[in-house]
């Protein structure tokens, strides 16, 4: 049992209790930034769909055109891969593309990617930072009730 002799002592302690509150807690929330994008699995670059990457239409050059047309009569519109799959789908996708004019290109996003991990860093901070300042006032206040 700690013993204080006045008020001021006692505004003192607790002062003294913030300012480690405080330090704990900016150390915490400073950690769990760095490792959200770990522990998130943001850090790496992968092209998943709908997340980091974006698509755009693209015209077909004259050789590609030519290159298309010729694959397709040698194909038969097709029909002669109708029992591999990948190569049927592909071709259907070449044959869309000829109609089309265009091809679709995916790129990789830089800036989703960083607004992704700057999230992710933001969201740790925050987080661990609001924890280490809720939790012990919980347990406070349950250790209060439960001595009631």
């Amino acid at each position: 049992m700690i013993c204080v002799p006045n008020n001021a002592s006692v505004a003192n302690f607790w002062g003294v209790v913030m300012v480690k509150q405080w330090k704990v807690a900016i150390s915490l929330a400073t950690i769990a930034a760095i490792a959200a994008p770990f522990v998130l699995g943001t850090y790496k670059m992968r092209p998943t769909p709908k997340s980091w990457t974006y698509d755009r239409l693209v015209p077909l050059t004259a050789d590609e055109k030519e290159n298309i047309e010729a694959f397709l009569k040698e194909t038969k519109n097709c029909e002669v891969l109708a029992d591999l799959v990948v190569q049927s789908v592909a071709c259907h996708m070449n044959q869309r593309d000829l109609e089309r004019g265009s091809r679709y290109e995916t790129y990789i996003s830089i800036d989703k990617y960083q607004a992704t991990n700057a999230a992710a860093v933001v969201a740790g901070f925050v987080s661990i930072f609001g924890m280490t300042f809720f939790l012990p006032t919980l347990i406070r206040l349950y250790w209060r009730w439960l001595h009631e």
